[in-house]
């Protein structure tokens, strides 16, 4: 194996379990609060500041990247979250777990920004395409794969907090014990969102809604589940199904998409979700659901690949990375609102609202893709890359960049 490729491996193990501990954190935090009695919106208010503090993160992280080096910094944000993760076990409070989610967020993407921008420095152009696929499905399974370790241990116990910080500390070994030098720095990139918005509409209103749809479920739908009454291992085969299947739509959408006018793509995939995530809301039947996340899961997750791919043929004169990273700032502002929606929500009309409120935004990007394909004749479109929605670090191994 060469010293890239036996690099690339490691980046990827470390995102790896950096991400599968994220996702368990989240969703047991999301229990907890439950357990402890946490009103709505306060769990909403809590999870929403992980979100503001990942956005944070992504724009600002690369300054202390900078200051003491990429692997110094890798093991200080993962010796934060950590840290962050224990004192939520010991200090079990709305004030307190505001602050340390915040923390959270803005260190799991300083991780990432570090093994995102690593990555793509040791990608070569021959290969950036089979390291960008091949990072893209490692965070997608190991995404849903954390959701599955919350049936391992009682939310309302410490045990699973331990988990993720052993989870962390594992996810600094790869980095940190590589042999290959580590790369400047880069900066952020993006455009401004007003000029995105009036040369290409459709992307910039499309991540806006996958960011509010993706944000409620992730963050809430562990205590929706609990309110149907499901245990924490139910809990966790309902999350696990509706994120690990976010590969399945992937190649197959992005395949229509090139091959017809993406923005019907974009439209009846927003649909197809808008009645899967109704459906959802009215269902309590645990096999019945998780056929339902599956199918659910699948069709949201495209939302956001399809916008930045319509977003790069409308904007053809512009840096793939630079779209892509106001599109994912604009994902990363609905996946804050997501949540406090949700819980708002839940808390006038009951548990089935998280999924009416997260059918919203869908539906009315479907009725906009239909109202923008009515008025605007279709462009040249470029081949669809699937992305998912971490840092803007990722964006530089777009192979279309």
């Amino acid at each position: 194996m060469s010293s890239a490729s036996a690099t690339a491996w490691s980046l990827v193990a470390g995102a790896a379990l950096l991400t599968t501990a994220n996702a368990l954190l989240g969703s047991l935090v999301s229990v907890r609060m439950a357990l402890e009695g946490f009103p709505r919106v306060v769990s909403g208010v809590v999870m929403s500041a992980y979100f503001a503090g990942f956005i944070l993160g992504s724009l600002y992280a690369f300054r202390i990247i900078t200051r003491v080096g990429f692997i110094r910094a890798f093991a200080a944000f993962a010796a934060t979250v950590g840290v962050a993760a224990t004192a939520q076990a010991l200090a079990v409070a709305p004030v307190p777990w505001i602050l340390l989610r915040a923390i959270v967020g803005f260190a799991i993407a300083g991780q990432l920004v570090v093994a995102e921008s690593w990555l793509n420095a040791t990608a070569d152009r021959h290969s950036r395409a089979r390291v960008f696929s091949f990072y893209m499905i490692a965070i997608y399974l190991a995404f849903g794969s954390g959701q599955l370790v919350l049936g391992w241990g009682d939310p309302s116990r410490e045990t699973l907090f331990l988990v993720v910080t052993l989870l962390l500390s594992a996810s600094i070994l790869p980095i940190v014990l590589t042999r290959s030098p580590a790369p400047p720095a880069p900066p952020t990139s993006r455009l401004r969102l007003g000029y995105i918005y009036q040369v290409a509409p459709l992307g910039l209103v499309g991540a806006l809604s996958a960011g509010l749809a993706v944000g409620a479920v992730q963050s809430i739908g562990p205590q929706f589940a609990r309110d149907l009454g499901f245990s924490a291992v139910e809990i966790s085969w309902f999350m696990g199904a509706f994120f690990l299947s976010g590969l399945l739509l992937q190649w197959p959408a992005g395949y229509l998409s090139d091959r017809t006018d993406r923005r019907r793509i974009v439209g009846l995939m927003a649909l197809v979700t808008t009645g899967i995530f109704v459906a959802i809301a009215s269902t309590t039947s645990l096999p019945l659901l998780l056929a339902l996340a599956v199918a659910g899961g699948g069709t949201v997750a495209t939302l956001y690949p399809l916008s930045v791919a319509h977003a790069n043929d409308r904007l053809r004169g512009e840096s793939v990375v630079a779209i892509s990273g106001g599109l994912l700032l604009t994902y990363g502002f609905g996946a804050i609102a997501g949540p406090i929606v949700a819980t708002a929500s839940m808390t006038a009309f009951g548990a089935s609202a998280l999924f009416h409120s997260a059918a919203v935004p869908c539906f009315a990007l479907a009725g906009f893709a239909g109202w923008r394909i009515a008025r605007v004749d279709r462009v040249e479109q470029d081949r669809f890359e699937p992305v998912a929605q971490t840092t803007p670090a990722v964006l530089e191994m777009d192979p279309r960049g």
